[in-house]
């Protein structure tokens, strides 16, 4: 009996031991599971608020952008106001200094179109009949350099005939010169001057002006020479003319009012 009980009492310690190594184990086991689920979780909650932090930052900057734009776009409308009022400014000083008289009353208009033709450019308008534009109007910039002349008109808007047109002619003389002629359109080649006799003084960089002598009012700006030649006949020059229109801002113009 004695000795079972020595026997039992052994197991019982064995097992006791066996139970706290055992139980020692596990709960190392269960802690580094928890530390490493610890981990994990912190891991992925770090995760989440750096990608949350991410689009919070993308969203931002987004409005950013179209807060700049918007500004930008409003800084454009206030630079081009400001420079359509400059312009306009610089074209209403420009037309004062025009010798209009009243038979000669001019509308302010706005260029909005160029047509090519096979007779050449037009321009287009935006005033018409009811504005009291006629067929063959001159068209004038402000600083008196002639542009053309109305050829066809609606109730709001008009086409002009520019002096390039292969249907533009007027009458001319080279300032400072005993020198007359006829100024014709001549599309590419700008325009041409007929009836300019070998004889008579011309030479590149004259200015060219109209006469009055026809339906347009005299001293208005035609164009500068570029080149003149003997014709095969000898009897005329030949003279081609840079047209001053090219080297003017037509977005607006001056209609002469009969």
């Amino acid at each position: 009996m004695k000795k079972k009980l020595i026997i039992f009492f052994i197991v019982a310690v064995g097992l006791l031991i066996f139970l706290l190594i055992y139980l020692r184990s596990a709960g190392n086991a269960i802690n580094y599971f928890l530390q490493e689920t610890r981990v994990v979780i912190y891991s992925k909650l770090s995760f989440v608020g750096n990608f949350i932090s991410e689009i919070k930052t993308i969203k931002s900057l987004t409005e950013e952008n179209i807060r700049l734009k918007e500004e930008r776009q409003a800084l454009l409308v206030d630079l081009a106001g400001q420079e359509i009022l400059t312009e306009e400014n610089i074209f209403l000083r420009e037309s004062l200094g025009l010798s209009i008289t009243p038979e000669q009353r001019s509308l302010v208009v706005g260029v909005f179109n160029l047509e090519s033709t096979p007779r050449g450019h037009n321009l287009l308008i935006n005033k018409g009949q009811i504005d009291g534009v006629k067929k063959d109007d001159v068209v004038i910039s402000s600083s008196g350099v002639l542009i053309g002349f109305i050829d066809d008109i609606s109730d709001n808007h008009s086409r002009i005939v520019m002096v390039t047109n292969l249907d533009f002619k007027t009458t001319i003389k080279i300032i400072s010169k005993n020198t007359f002629g006829i100024a014709t359109g001549a599309m590419g080649d700008g325009i041409h001057l007929d009836f300019i006799s070998e004889n008579d003084d011309v030479a590149e960089g004259d200015i060219v002006v109209t006469t009055g002598n026809d339906t347009f009012p005299p001293g208005l700006i035609v164009g500068k020479v570029t080149e003149v030649s003997s014709s095969n006949d000898g009897l005329f020059k030949n003279v081609k003319v840079k047209p001053a229109v090219e080297e003017i801002n037509l977005s607006r113009a001056l209609v002469l009012l009969k």
